[in-house]
């Protein structure tokens, strides 16, 4: 019968990996924690990034309503302004209207005053006579 030999490997026991691999092996692992560090690190900023993108979009459409609102009240006195020179343009009118009509009132009672100076003179020489 074969007897089979082995040898175990404890934990004690050497390995069989070249000591350069070793240092390279343990060198990528270190490499590795910094980088998971750094990436852990950027992560936090990341979402501080977002959490402060959130507030400038939220500040944002505040202040887009905001002047939603200021354009509305700019466009309400705008038609206010115009309203009001609309009313001016017909008070003119109406002003022009009024004197105009004043004129013909007064060139009514000077003519008729001047008629009735020249009937009453007429019948004051009428019956004079």
């Amino acid at each position: 019968m074969l007897t089979y030999s082995a040898i175990s490997q404890r934990s004690d026991s050497s390995s069989c990996i070249p000591n350069y691999q070793l240092r390279e092996a343990v060198r990528l692992i270190e490499v590795g924690k910094i980088d998971s560090a750094i990436i852990v690190k950027q992560d936090s900023i990341i979402a501080g990034q977002k959490r402060i993108i959130t507030n400038k979009n939220t500040q944002l459409s505040i202040y887009l309503e905001k002047i939603k609102t200021y354009d509305n009240l700019v466009s309400a006195y705008k038609s206010q302004i115009t309203q009001l020179n609309k009313a001016g343009t017909v008070s003119d009118d109406w002003i022009k209207a009024l004197r105009k009509e004043v004129k013909q009132q007064r060139t009514q009672k000077t003519i008729i005053g001047i008629a009735a100076i020249l009937g009453i003179g007429t019948t004051i020489y009428l019956f004079a006579r």
